[in-house]
């Protein structure tokens, strides 16, 4: 059911709420239709285009909302539900429903599609592509100036009108990804109306009031992850160099002598997946291997993550590239008007230009990786973008001065995440008077939202609790989470000699041949990691050497001939059990050509101490240290 408040009538509604806050007592009943549903209701209203001069025009805004499932009671609160993009919101309803599971029993949930996006007098321009820039320019001139006025600070503003049409009081505000510069916002703009906040994957901003975006970064967005997956493993310490010196060095090599296997574009992926605990338990042995004449790891981890995992599992987002899409136009508008650049916003394009380049020469913000590889590879960059674009009325999301509610409030970071950082949410928790933050080791973007997404692992489900458990009471302490089931790999081997371990039970060419069976099984066992979002999607891949390795179902890892040094071929199969104990019943067969019989358990995951795996040879028995 749908019905349109006239601008009056929200006007007189907002004025009504504040005058009600002034005298002390409750909100009035709200005017819309859906303030009185039992089961979802999806409705408009029209708000100004310009809320400091309603006289400019109206636009109209689309929202869903969903009541409370138990209705024996009052409801306990409202969550006002902010997801990311800069995109829609009603979308992604049904996963936000999923995420929040029991809360909404008792609260109700209220999503609304920002102005300029879905069904929110949507921004349009036909044959806009984010990667031909004179598209862009095209746009920005056919919206005009009227386009400044699609931003956070007017979208909040949207976002309290419709809380006052449905008659809520206060609400309590989940932002997540961009929806945490929308929900910090609406937090700082509306403090009186808010209940609690939570922000999950926290997006930085200035003391200007502007949100701040990676060129404010050293160095390309994920290089700092190589350093924090490596950090806690010896094996991977002991590697030569150090992870930013290596990767420079691979980068160098790559670019004088090109791997089709191994493109820079791909290559810059690489560091950003590093979240998966596949790609982070390798990829800086990987780095090595490859600058000492061993190509194998680095590639694989580029085949499967990279160009057919970023293919299949949703990689990039947010990019240009793929091709025309008209409705760019409204993620284009928060873009430039939420943001800083280093360019005067009211400079002619040129200008702009001009200051930009100053900034790539003189920040270097990509290494180590040049703007021009980074632009070529991903089909431009928001600085770039928004050269173009019409940004001179000053729009900062968050006002002069602002105010922080005294509220409980939680921010949550990721600390693998490349699209925020930690460090961003403990610096939003300290805005707050009553702030908090948590940041997950290992742990990636909005990994609340992985569970209803399919994800099961138990990263995932802890993060989905902290959200449920902050939601339905604020006050209680936080779980810690983790996402750190793994160490970071000391290197490759590629002949059985050449495998590290202590086997004990078993002697001579034995004990190499189990050591390289063990190391192949746990290789196996690896790309089942539950804490890895396309390690669980993945239906196989070829061995590192040879052979073909098939994922049939969660836990299970098919071995064919699968070579993870040169000289042993593994067969057979690797099953884990949802605690992680991981059994195998396999066949090797050594560099002497005897097939032999092995049976395997282990710990799969672990992060701390070391692992031993017991099993037996040709019936045999041996205890093995990983």
């Amino acid at each position: 059911m749908r019905k349109v408040l006239s601008v009056t009538a929200v006007v007189a509604a907002i004025a009504a709420v504040a005058a009600t806050v002034v005298a002390g007592v409750s909100s009035p009943p709200g005017s819309h239709e859906c303030a009185e549903a039992t089961q979802r209701c999806e409705g408009r209203v029209d708000v100004p285009l310009d809320h400091a001069d309603p006289g400019r025009g109206t636009i109209s805004v689309a929202f869903a909302w969903f009541p409370r499932r138990d209705r024996s009671k009052p409801a306990e609160g409202t969550v006002l539900a902010v997801s990311g993009g800069p995109a829609p919101a009603l979308p992604m309803a049904e996963v936000y429903q999923r995420a929040l599971g029991p809360v909404l029993d008792r609260q109700d949930l209220l999503m609304i599609d920002p102005r300029g996006l879905g069904q929110s007098s949507p921004l349009l321009c036909p044959g806009l592509d984010l990667a031909v820039q004179g598209t862009i320019a095209e746009c920005g001139r056919t919206l005009g100036q009227r386009v400044g006025y699609f931003g956070t600070d007017q979208a909040v503003a949207d976002f309290d009108a419709v809380r006052a049409a449905l008659g809520v009081e206060r609400v309590s505000v989940y932002g997540t990804s961009y929806g945490t510069v929308w929900g910090h916002a609406y937090a700082v703009r509306f403090p009186s109306r808010v209940r609690s906040v939570l922000l999950d994957s926290v997006v930085r901003f200035g003391d200007d009031g502007y949100v701040r975006w990676p060129l404010g970064r050293p160095v390309w967005p994920g290089m700092e992850n190589l350093d924090a997956v490596c950090r806690p493993s010896r094996d991977c310490r002991a590697l030569p160099g150090t992870p930013p010196r290596v990767w420079g060095e691979l980068v160098e090599r790559l670019r004088s002598v090109p791997d089709r296997a191994v493109p820079l574009a791909a290559l810059l992926r690489v560091p950003q997946a590093t979240v998966e605990p596949a790609v982070g338990a390798e990829v800086n042995a990987a780095a090595v291997a490859y600058l000492a004449g061993d190509p194998l790891p680095l590639r694989r981890l580029v085949r499967t993550f990279v160009q057919v995992g970023g293919r299949e599992h949703g990689g990039g987002g947010g990019g240009g590239g793929g091709g025309p899409d008209p409705s760019a136009a409204g993620y284009l508008a928060y873009l430039c008007a939420d943001a800083a650049y280093p360019y005067d916003r009211a400079a002619a394009p040129e200008r702009k230009r001009r200051q930009l380049a100053e900034a790539y020469a003189t920040q270097r913000p990509f290494r180590p990786f040049t703007a021009d590889e980074v632009q070529a590879a991903t089909g431009g960059d928001q600085h770039q973008w928004c050269v173009d674009w019409p940004t001179s009325r000053p729009s900062p999301p968050l006002p002069a001065g602002a105010v922080y509610p005294a509220v409980p409030m939680l921010a949550v970071g990721g600390e693998l995440d490349v699209a925020t950082t930690g460090a961003d949410a403990e610096a939003m928790a300290r805005r707050f008077p009553r702030g908090r933050a948590v940041v997950v080791p290992f742990g990636g973007h909005n990994p609340a939202l992985g569970p209803a997404a399919g994800m099961t692992g138990p990263y995932w489900a802890c993060a989905q609790e902290v959200v449920r458990g902050f939601l339905t009471d604020p006050q209680r302490p936080v779980e810690r989470c983790s996402a750190a089931n793994y160490r970071a790999s000391g290197g490759f081997a590629r002949r059985a000699t050449q495998v590290r371990g202590d086997v004990a039970g078993v002697r001579g060419a034995d004990r190499r041949l189990v050591a390289a069976t063990v190391a192949t099984a746990a290789d196996a066992a690896a790309r089942r990691n539950p804490n890895g979002a396309m390690t669980g999607r993945l239906t196989g891949e070829p061995g590192l050497r040879g052979g073909r390795l098939t994922l049939p179902a969660p836990g299970r890892a098919d071995l064919d001939q699968v070579r993870y040094v040169e000289d042993v071929a593994v067969s057979g199969s690797v099953t884990i059990d949802p605690g992680g104990t991981a059994r195998a019943d396999l066949t090797a067969v050594g560099p002497d050509g005897h097939s032999r019989a092995l049976t395997l358990t282990w710990e799969a995951f672990r992060h701390g101490g070391p692992a031993e795996a017991t099993g037996t040879l040709d019936a045999r028995p041996f205890r093995v240290r990983l």
